[in-house]
This record gives structure tokens, sequence and C-alpha cells, in this order.
């Protein structure tokens, strides 16, 4: 298992404030009629609903519409709105340079999640040079302003000593204390770690427990891997049509972990083999345990 930088995860959860919850249509109105009067805050929840399909049908170009009025207004949560769609190229062309100047202007206002997102794409190198060093920078200025899930993006670099000094004690606490307050990026890196015995005894049941736990949270590349640890029985029972479920959740969610179209394609493949190779009643199985695992996610 690969250590996963946490990307922005799906914009409802990302966040980290609960909003107006578009559950009925007369709200749905009732909000809609406040955003076209000007309200930024109603703009950005008319824009979540379209891109969360809460309400109403999902809609990228629609809720890309919405989020730039709000961020026009410079709305801190608009204005990451419109990074995090231009990274991910949800409604919009994927523009890595355009996110950094959105996630940039968020700053300005104080927004202390879009410093992580900063430190994402300085450590993938998107839209700028591979820099671990800034990295490390915004992912501590994201903690220090109060961000959880900058502190296990901040855990991993010290695990590796990537932009700062080699510290695998100090990674591995800041990455369990966010593993356990049920960040599932943070599950991912503490399933690698016992994994690769790093920072830890090495303990396979301890990292199929955490990657288990991240797959079931909706964590993309923790649900591919787990569907590879069942398709290979590796310290399981190999089980094809459990590798199918979790692959089927993969792909659902992985646009949400910064990976580009090309990624997602490789990563798809191993759904498409495993439908081309499995009777009918298995794939029907699969699909609809897949659906109900999603269907509970944020």
């Amino acid at each position: 298992m690969g250590r996963c930088v946490r990307a922005p995860r799906a914009l409802a959860k990302t966040w980290g404030r609960g909003g107006a919850q578009v559950a009925t249509t007369d709200f749905f109105h009732v909000l809609l009629r406040s955003a076209q009067d000007g309200n930024a805050s109603a703009q950005f929840e008319i824009g979540r609903a379209y891109e969360t399909g809460e309400g109403v049908p999902r809609d990228y170009k629609e809720a890309v519409g919405w989020y730039r009025r709000a961020a026009a207004q410079d709305y801190p949560e608009g204005l990451r709105a419109m990074g995090v769609m231009s990274q991910f190229g949800l409604g919009i062309e994927q523009d890595f340079n355009a996110a950094i100047q959105w996630f940039l202007a968020a700053v300005e206002v104080g927004d202390p999640i879009a410093e992580n997102n900063l430190g994402v794409l300085y450590q993938r190198g998107n839209g700028v040079a591979q820099d671990y060093e800034q990295a490390a920078k915004w992912y501590r200025l994201s903690a220090d302003h109060g961000h959880e899930g900058a502190k296990a993006n901040l855990g991993a670099l010290y695990l590796d000593g990537h932009g700062v000094a080699e510290d695998a004690a100090k990674g591995i606490e800041l990455i369990r204390e966010v593993a356990e307050s049920g960040d599932e990026g943070a599950m991912y890196d503490l399933a690698t770690a016992y994994k690769d015995g790093t920072g830890v005894a090495q303990n396979d049941g301890e990292a199929l427990n955490w990657l288990r736990r991240a797959a079931q949270g909706g964590h993309p590349m923790a649900a591919h891997t787990l569907g590879q640890v069942y398709l290979n029985g590796d310290g399981v029972k190999s089980n094809r049509q459990e590798a199918l479920l979790w692959f089927i959740v993969a792909d659902a969610r992985m646009a949400f972990n910064g990976r580009t179209t090309a990624e997602r394609k490789e990563f798809a493949r191993s759904t498409e083999a495993l439908l081309r190779a499995l009777p009918r009643d298995q794939i029907e199985a699969a699909s609809q345990r897949a659906k109900d695992v999603l269907s509970a996610l944020p």
C-alpha cells in the first residue's frame, strides 16, 4: 500500500462546517431566493447542493456557477470551492494554476483548508514545481489554524523526511491523532505505516483493520487497495466478488482524491476485468453492496 497524500475530498465534507442541509424542495427554493438576492453564503450552499446532488440533481457546471458568484464576493468557502473544482476538473476544465490562484485568494481571507490544499499541490507538483518544504510550510500553517487533516499530511512528511527532518515517531503521533478522530485519509496513512513497519512495529492485522475503516469511510485509494487485498488473497481468503465491491467504491470516489482522468482510467481497469470475469449474480450482488456503502457516505 503506497502512502496517500490526502487531497481535498468531497466538498460537503471538506468544508469543515455543517452548512445548510438542502433536504426539501421548499427549503431549496427559500435558499435559492436568498442566493439570487446576492447572499454569498446562500450562493455557496446552492452550489454545494448541486455539487453533492443533495436535494437537486447533481450538476457540476451549475455548482461552479454558484460557487463563482460566492467567490466574487470574497466568500472564503466560495473561493476554495472554485479551487477544488478547478483542481479536480469538476464542471470546469482541470487547471492546477487556476486552482492555486483560487486557494491563495481563500488564504488571503483566512481559510485554513485552502492552506492545506496548497500543500497538496506543492507536494504533488501540480501547477507548481514539486517542493516538499513548501508543502510542509502550508500544512503546518493549516494545522496551526485548526485544520485536522493537515496534521496527518504533515505527519506523512515526517515519516519520509520530505521537507522536514525525518522523525517517524512524530509522524505517527500526528497521523494516529487524526485517524482516531475519524479522518479516513489518516486511517489510510496509518494502515500503510503498519503494513510497511514505518514508525510502528509491522502488523498486518492492524494494517488491514485501518485499511478497512478507511475504505468504509470512502477513501478511494483505501477502497482500491482493499479490493486488491481480496483479489490477491493478501492476508484474507481470496474473494473476487468482495474485490469488485471495493473497486466499484474506489472508482466512484476517485475523482475526489486529486487523480487525473488518465489515472482514474488506469484504476478502473481492475473493475472492468472483474466485470468481464464474474457471473452476473455476483456482479449484481457486489454492485448493490457498493451502492449501500456509497449511499451511507457524506
